[in-house]
């Protein structure tokens, strides 16, 4: 069980004397990594938030970070919330076109997924866990790290129908970098192809593995592709 959703809140300054407008963007998350729901959370029936202050960095990369409204410290979701976050990659904020440092906060939700059932030969059965046998992210696992990243494709129908907004992906980065299963979990668009165009993108991502001492293994982890 892993936590469902991310919200950015960013901090706006108006600085005193300040007379000339600049051209300014927020930071964009590209790559994010799922934090674990404990198993001792879950059995507590813990649910709600966690918020964490953090600079994203002119690299895309959180440079310091802290909980700021606290969830659960007992079982770790405190934890889970920061070690998830410190590997999350941003697509940096920019002040007339350079890259800036920004203080944002981040709101992670840990809320329980309901088991889905399906019936077999009179019997119900649960379907196969997705990403079976890949590592979750958490304390002795580094994280993969994007390498090759295509883009996708936003189709004609969809562009002229003004849709935008973001397909969130579930993913098995395999040992080898490559992408294995993949799922859509949060769906953008699947009549114009939105939805196909980010899963037949995402294929095509390269990673450098993650790694568990040493040696590379198999990890489960969320993507979202943004069309704007």
């Amino acid at each position: 069980m892993v936590a469902r959703r991310v919200t950015l809140l960013l901090s706006i300054c108006v600085v005193a004397g300040a007379h000339l407008a600049q051209a300014q963007t927020n930071p964009v998350l590209k790559t994010k990594v799922e934090p674990v729901y404990t198993d001792g959370a879950a059995a507590a029936g813990i649910q709600g938030e966690v918020w964490i202050e953090a600079v994203i960095g002119v690299d895309g990369k959180l440079t310091s970070a802290k909980v700021v409204k606290s969830l659960d410290k007992v079982f770790g979701l405190d934890e889970q919330a920061m070690f998830a976050a410190a590997q999350w990659i941003f697509e940096p904020a920019t002040t007339n076109g350079q890259a800036v440092a920004k203080t944002v906060t981040l709101i992670l939700e840990f809320k329980p997924k309901a088991p889905v059932l399906r019936f077999v030969g009179g019997t119900s059965q649960a379907p196969p866990e997705f990403g079976a046998g890949a590592q979750r992210p958490g304390p002795g696992v580094t994280n993969p790290r994007l390498i090759t990243k295509i883009e996708p494709k936003y189709t004609t129908a969809a562009h002229d129908a003004g849709i935008k907004g973001e397909v969130w992906l579930e993913a098995v980065v395999l040992a080898d970098g490559t992408v294995g299963d993949l799922r859509v979990v949060k769906s953008l668009d699947a009549r114009l192809g939105l939805d196909a165009a980010a899963v037949d993108a995402a294929r095509k991502w390269l990673f450098r593995p993650a790694t568990v001492n040493g040696a590379a293994v198999p990890i489960l982890v969320t993507l979202i592709l943004e069309f704007r």
